[in-house]
This record gives C-alpha cells, sequence and structure tokens, in this order.
C-alpha cells in the first residue's frame, strides 16, 4: 500500500462532507418531527372542537340548529384531512428517520475506511524505518 497523505486527506475530507450530510439530515427529520407533533395537535383540537359543536343543544330556531350542524360537520372534515396530513407527515418523518440512519452508518464507513488507511500508512512507515535502522553492510551484496 502507498504512503499517500493526499489520499488520507481525501478520505478525511469524504468523512467530514458525510458528517454534515449526516447533520442535514437530522436537522430535516427534527424538523419533520416538529411538523408531526404540530398537525397531531391541531388534529386533536379540531376533533374535540366539532364533538363540543355536535353535543351543543342551546340553539332556539331550525336555523341555528342547521348552522351548528355545518359548523360541526366542516370541522369534522377539516380534522379528517388533517389526521390524512398528520398520516403523511409520519411517513415522511418515518423516511427522514431511516435516512439518517443511512447518512450515519456512511459517515462511519468513511470513518472507519480513513482510519484503517491511517494505521496502514503509520504500520508502513514503522516497517520502513526498522528496515532503515538495521545494520548496513561492509560493501558487498551477500553480507
Amino acid at each position: 500500500m502507498a504512503n499517500d497523505p493526499q489520499r488520507l486527506k481525501r478520505l478525511r475530507r469524504i468523512e467530514k462532507v458525510r458528517a454534515v450530510a449526516k447533520e442535514m439530515k437530522l436537522a430535516e427529520a427534527a424538523r419533520a418531527e416538529s411538523t408531526l407533533h404540530q398537525l397531531r395537535g391541531l388534529a386533536e383540537r379540531t376533533r374535540a372542537m366539532a364533538a363540543g359543536y355536535a353535543a351543543r343543544s342551546d340553539s332556539t330556531h331550525a336555523g341555528q340548529l342547521a348552522g351548528m350542524f355545518t359548523f360541526s360537520q366542516s370541522l369534522h372534515h377539516m380534522s379528517d384531512k388533517v389526521s390524512a396530513d398528520a398520516a403523511t407527515a409520519q411517513h415522511l418523518a418515518d423516511r427522514l428517520g431511516r435516512d439518517v440512519h443511512a447518512a450515519e452508518r456512511s459517515r462511519a464507513t468513511a470513518q472507519e475506511r480513513a482510519d484503517k488507511y491511517q494505521a496502514d500508512m503509520a504500520r508502513s512507515a514503522a516497517t520502513n524505518y526498522a528496515d532503515a535502522a538495521g545494520r548496513k553492510g561492509f560493501g558487498t551484496k551477500f553480507e
């Protein structure tokens, strides 16, 4: 194996790039989890509002009753839509979580490769130093 410090620099640079990519994936996954949490909260609040309006019975005439029923149905529809959006956000968050794990594996692989190459370079340098420090001959190649 060649003792190439430039190759080691490239391997370390690849490791850094993959670490940055992992951090970006982590940030994206955190945003997706935050969005998921907000959507779930919104769905629950909307569902509670719809149930509250559906249970009301203080209308004084049919117009009010029809208006409350329509409003309650709209809230139910909105809650269902937000729940569907939350399910989509859950799938996105799961996918981004898998992407984070893949990015970490990629970064770890790059680090292992660079560490192995650095160890090989050190071992090679030590071997070369040990060979150079040995006894020098007196002039003939048969000694």
